[in-house]
């Protein structure tokens, strides 16, 4: 019986920096043996299957990535059943979406922080963070407030360093390719 899991790397493609084909990524995967691997988008997202009950138990890809890359990548292994459980939670749902309206969740390790009492909001109201449920926080951007400020950097401090974000739009997308 083979058990579905996603894959989320922190910090890869974005920039001069950390450069990870997904072909490449992909055959990783395969190489540790993992089935199903599928990549989505260029950010690092890598849905597979394995036999293997539980996160704990899956060889580590991050000392793959090292060897086989170069670099260090953060990486986060979480089953299908949590994605399944954010999009069905639907915790936007309340949320007034307008043109600078932005919507993430992010995702944090083991080493997580409790995090402030929620909701809440930056100094500027311009980040939200408006729901927590086990490994995932829910936050709202709102980028008419005060640009582009550095919401990752607030939601590190709040939650811990081991902590990584995707859009709403990607989640729903790693969805649909689970």
């Amino acid at each position: 019986m083979t058990h579905r899991y996603v894959a989320l790397l922190r910090g890869i493609n974005i920039g001069p920096h950390k450069k990870v084909p997904m072909s490449e990524l992909k055959e990783l995967f395969q190489g540790l043996g993992f089935t199903g691997v599928t990549t989505l988008l260029n950010t690092g997202n890598v849905i597979f299957d394995s036999t293997k009950t539980s996160v704990r138990r899956l060889p580590d890809i991050e000392s793959a990535i090292l060897e086989r890359f170069g670099f260090p990548v953060s990486v986060q292994v979480h089953p299908r059943v949590l994605f399944d459980a954010i999009v069905e939670a639907d915790p936007f749902r309340r949320v007034r979406v307008m043109p600078d309206t932005r919507l993430y969740v992010s995702f944090v390790g083991s080493s997580q922080k409790s995090g402030p009492s929620l909701p809440h909001s930056s100094l500027d109201g311009a980040l939200r963070v408006i729901a927590k449920e086990g490994a995932a926080v829910f936050s709202v951007l709102d980028l008419s407030k005060a640009g582009t400020p550095d919401a990752m950097a607030v939601l590190e401090r709040a939650f811990g360093k081991d902590i990584t974000t995707r859009n709403w739009n990607t989640v729903q997308k790693i969805v649909r390719g689970l």
